[in-house]
C-alpha cells in the first residue's frame, strides 16, 4: 500500500498573555490597538471627530480645554477661538493601550444667518401667527417679515424655518435686535403683537450661539435659530 505525504497549511498559534483588565482570566489572546482619528471643524467654534482606531473598545478624549469625552465620536464647542491639541486614547477588551495627538485650530465665524423662530407656547390659541425681526437703527430695518400660520396650542412646539436664512449683514452696526411676535384672526394685516423678545449683538459675537429662548410672564415661549458660516 502506497501513502502519499499530503501538506497542510501552516496554522498561526495565538500568543497568549496576562490580562491586566481581568485577573480572574490570566490566560487571553493579546489584542493591540491602534489610536487613530479625523477632525472637521463646524462653526461656530465646533469640532466633529471621526474615530479611525482599530481594534479599540474603550474611548478616551482631551479637547485641550480642560474637556473630556468616552464617546466613540464626539461633537465638542470650545468657548473661544485658538489653538487646542486633542488627544485620543483607546483601550483594547485585553486592557493594551494606544494614544495619538492632533492640533485643531478653531477659528472665529465671520458671517450669521437668521433661520427661524421656533413657537414653544402660546397665551393664544387658534390664531394666525407671523414674527418680525427688527434692528436698532435710527431707521429700523425689517430684516425678517414672516407670513402668517394658522397655530392651536395642539400644533405647540411649532418650527418656522426660513427657506433662505437671512444673512445679518448688520452685526457689525446694530446693538440690539427684537423678534415681536404678532396674532391675527386672518392671514393678512398687521395683527396685534403677542410678545417682544430682545437680544444683543454683543452677546451673538461673544457666544456665537445656534439658538436663543425666551419666555414672558403671561406664558408665551420662543426660540430662534442662527446658522454660523
Amino acid at each position: 500500500m502506497l501513502f502519499t505525504a499530503c501538506s497542510e497549511d501552516p496554522v498561526s498559534t495565538p500568543s497568549w498573555t496576562n490580562n491586566p483588565s481581568n485577573p480572574s482570566n490570566p490566560g487571553t489572546t493579546t489584542i493591540v490597538p491602534t489610536a487613530d482619528f479625523q477632525i472637521k471643524v463646524q462653526q461656530p467654534l465646533t469640532i466633529v471627530i471621526t474615530d479611525k482606531s482599530e481594534k479599540a473598545a474603550y474611548y478616551h478624549w482631551n479637547f485641550g480645554d480642560g474637556n473630556t469625552s468616552t464617546s466613540k465620536n464626539p461633537t465638542h464647542k470650545y468657548n473661544g477661538i485658538g489653538v487646542y491639541k486633542v488627544t485620543l486614547t483607546v483601550t483594547s477588551r485585553t486592557g493594551n493601550k494606544s494614544s495619538t495627538s492632533k492640533t485643531v485650530t478653531v477659528e472665529a465665524p465671520t458671517k450669521c444667518y437668521f433661520a427661524g423662530v421656533t413657537y414653544k407656547k402660546l397665551s393664544v390659541n387658534n390664531k394666525y401667527i407671523k414674527f418680525k425681526l427688527l434692528d436698532d437703527d435710527v431707521f429700523t430695518t425689517t430684516w425678517v417679515n414672516s407670513t402668517y400660520k394658522l397655530i392651536s396650542t395642539a400644533n405647540l412646539p411649532y418650527q418656522f424655518t426660513l427657506a433662505n436664512p437671512t444673512l445679518m449683514s448688520g452685526l457689525a452696526d446694530d446693538d440690539w435686535y427684537v423678534i415681536n411676535v404678532y396674532y391675527s384672526n386672518s392671514n393678512s394685516g398687521n395683527g396685534t403683537k403677542l410678545a417682544g423678545f430682545k437680544f444683543y449683538t454683543s452677546k451673538l459675537l461673544s457666544e456665537y450661539p445656534t439658538e436663543l429662548n425666551w419666555q414672558t410672564v403671561d406664558g408665551n415661549q420662543i426660540s430662534c435659530q442662527f446658522i454660523w458660516k
